[in-house]
């Protein structure tokens, strides 16, 4: 019986690559979908790292710190994360309200102070940019209604619903 290195040839380095280039053409190119996939998947390489601590939720009695005699439709939510809070206000209308703020050590430190802009994503991958105000605020109304916010390499929400 012939040694399975008698029935085979080793084949050179440059007939492999011509090998392996061969069946890569004939696969052709991914799926839109496909693609699509990958880009969003490379979106959330740094998620749990920048995920936002809910701290206050007004729809959430356990986390709510609001006390208000009457109801109100507009939900109060407070983030933080690494010496940066952020206070948003969801109203019924769209219209978000919200404040960016950090603490004095993020400030004075080498990772970037206070943010001049927020992104606002959308589930299919749109984005806007929200410019801050010198005090952090902000004003957006919004067509969405499942956002989340993203303070580019320093924090994101959660997705929020209203």
């Amino acid at each position: 019986m012939p040694d399975d290195e008698d029935r085979y040839e080793p084949l050179a380095d440059d007939r492999v690559i011509a090998a392996v280039s061969t069946a890569f053409d004939d696969l052709g190119s991914a799926p839109p979908v496909a693609v699509d996939a990958a880009i969003a998947a490379f979106g959330f390489r740094d998620l749990d790292a920048l995920l936002a601590d809910l701290i206050t939720d007004s729809w959430d009695p356990e986390r709510s710190l609001v006390l208000r005699a009457e109801p109100s439709d507009v939900r109060f939510l407070g983030f933080r994360r690494e010496g940066l809070a952020l206070d948003l206000e969801l109203h019924p209308d769209g219209t978000v309200v919200g404040q960016l703020l950090a603490d004095e050590a993020t400030v004075g430190a080498t990772s970037g102070g206070i943010p001049t802009e927020l992104h606002v994503e959308a589930r299919d991958g749109r984005a806007i940019a929200v410019a801050l105000d010198a005090r952090g605020r902000f004003r957006e109304t919004l067509t969405e209604r499942v956002v989340r916010l993203r303070c580019p390499g320093r924090l994101i929400t959660p997705w929020l619903t209203w």
